[in-house]
């Protein structure tokens, strides 16, 4: 990108360069929220803006630091892959607590398991948590809990249409030698005590 000089300060800009369209954008927010030209022409000055630029910066590490998870945003789609279904959940702080690990009643017994279609539909109207959330983990492996090691978690709130049209899900997954991981291929049809479903409570 070329870089471009601004005329009034002699500084350099390249892509934080505020456009004429986002002056407009924010003349208008602030007209719909009664601002005058009095308070425009105090909010311009130097000082005011040095201050509030800190507090935008200073909020936006704050949320960082309290991770919250956007859980509304569009999921990751692995390659020949497309999204079924997508539940969303709103721009959520991010609580361990709040993760409950599911089992169906043949998955908490020795050597059972329940299919696909019975597992989707017994976990129908629940809070499943979405894809968003695994890439949120991978991306911040620290907060995975030990106890997790040896199972493969599903995240039910994003089916996916893969190869061959055949429904999927992708789950968290811990390799002995890659660390932890996500895994593309399309599920077993049948679930076990170690694929318990990630619910947000």
């Amino acid at each position: 990108m070329e870089e471009k000089k601004d005329s009034d300060t002699g500084q350099v800009n390249g892509s934080n360069l505020i456009t004429n369209s986002q002056v407009v954008e924010l003349t208008r927010a602030m007209s719909r929220r009664g601002y005058g030209v009095a308070e425009f022409e105090s909010l311009i000055e130097g000082k005011f803006l040095d201050e509030f630029l800190i507090i935008i910066r200073k909020s936006g590490e704050e949320a960082k630091k309290q991770n919250f998870v956007d859980l509304d945003a569009d999921p990751l789609i692995p390659p020949g892959w497309s999204v079924e279904e997508h539940q969303k959940g709103g721009l959520w702080k991010f609580n361990q607590a709040k993760i409950f690990l599911y089992f169906s009643e043949k998955q908490k017994r020795p050597k059972e398991s329940v299919s696909w279609s019975s597992l989707r539909k017994e976990l129908s109207g629940k809070n499943v948590a979405n894809a968003n959330l695994l890439d949120f983990y991978l991306a911040n492996p620290h907060l995975i809990p030990s106890a997790w090691r040896g199972k493969r978690i599903p995240f039910w709130g994003t089916i996916y249409s893969g190869p061959f049209g055949i429904n999927c899900v992708r789950y968290l997954d811990c390799d002995d030698n890659l660390g932890w991981r996500y895994y593309a291929g399309w599920f077993s049809p049948r679930f076990d005590a170690n694929n318990p479903a990630a619910i947000i409570i």
